[in-house]
């Protein structure tokens, strides 16, 4: 009978285990709905007036954004900006090219 509870509290640690593994992402989700939601509409018009000098005059930015779970900061010169798929393409100092939606920006100055 021991050996049968055993394998029954294997079984359900085994269960616990994986319930804690997918709760991770939903709280990372979470964190970043809570993000977005306290950036107001000013805010929003500030990233997008930043992003739009930077496409005209060609001079590099300080973008932070959303990637993966981590909130990256990097200068950048925005080389395309596209509001019908609310994208814009970005190229840092090594010449790589970032493409972002709109909304994974969260702060540029």
């Amino acid at each position: 009978m021991d050996s049968a509870n055993i394998s029954k509290d294997r079984d359900t640690l085994k269960l616990a285990q994986m319930t804690i593994m997918s709760r991770k992402p939903a709280g990372t989700h979470k964190c970043i709905k809570e993000i977005l939601n306290i950036s107001p509409q000013n805010d929003r018009e500030r990233i997008e007036d930043y992003l739009l000098r930077s496409f005209i005059s060609e001079k590099e930015i300080l973008i932070t954004y959303y990637e993966d779970g981590y909130f990256p900061t990097s200068y950048m010169t925005v080389i395309e900006m596209n509001p019908v798929k609310c994208s814009v393409i970005c190229i840092d100092a090594f010449d790589h090219k970032h493409t972002f939606n709109f909304i994974d920006i969260i702060d540029a100055l």
